[in-house]
């Protein structure tokens, strides 16, 4: 379905930059002026051609069937704790002065 839809803006694309010489050498009306067409006959020509070679293209896909595969029912009820009474201390619980190195924060020397 998106294959189809690239190629319409592909033929509106291609129909836009090449407007004046498609409709010099494909546009049926372009004797009357007053239908104001400028090629826009053959750009829907095209369009209907696309819309009526997609129900081929979506039809592929709507025999494509997936592989059956068995199922599991996964059972997530914790029954056992993994692991009892651990603690994470990722700081430090008590901060002193000495803690800190003092050749890191000395100020410039000018």
């Amino acid at each position: 379905m998106l294959m189809i839809t690239f190629q319409q803006v592909a033929i509106i694309v291609h129909f836009k930059l090449n407007q004046d010489y498609i409709e010099k050498k494909y546009c049926v009306n372009k004797n009357t002026p007053t239908t104001h067409c400028h090629g826009k006959c053959r750009l829907r020509k095209e369009l209907e051609n696309t819309q009526k070679e997609s129900p081929k293209a979506i039809s592929i896909y709507k025999t494509f069937d997936l592989v059956p595969t068995t199922t599991y029912n996964y059972n997530f009820e914790n029954k056992e704790p993994v692991a009892e009474n651990t603690a994470h201390h990722f700081y430090k619980e008590k901060l002193t002065a000495a803690d800190y190195n003092g050749r890191l924060f000395k100020p410039p020397i000018f």
